[in-house]
């Protein structure tokens, strides 16, 4: 009877101590940037000066866009056969 008493009492202390630890958010402090589709504006953009304009060009033409995304979206218009010029 002893032992259940005093489990009882270690497994309530614990409780109200993990109850008061803050939880933890990942990536909330690391992602300051929101999701949004690509317009035709942008794309259109890619098409004509992803190969004749350094990817610098590319980045100050579209500033809203890194160079992962940009890279990104280009790899994706060529897997659906889109042109550029």
């Amino acid at each position: 009877m002893k032992c259940t008493k005093l489990s009882r009492f270690i497994f309530s202390r614990s409780k109200i101590l993990l109850d008061k630890l803050p939880t933890m958010n990942y990536n909330n402090a690391m992602k300051k940037y929101k999701k949004k589709p690509w317009s035709e504006a942008e794309r259109n953009t890619l098409k004509q000066y992803y190969y004749h304009a350094s990817i610098d060009e590319v980045m100050y033409m579209i500033p809203e866009r890194s160079e992962t995304a940009i890279r990104n979206q280009v790899a994706y218009l060529r897997k659906r056969s889109i042109r550029f010029k």
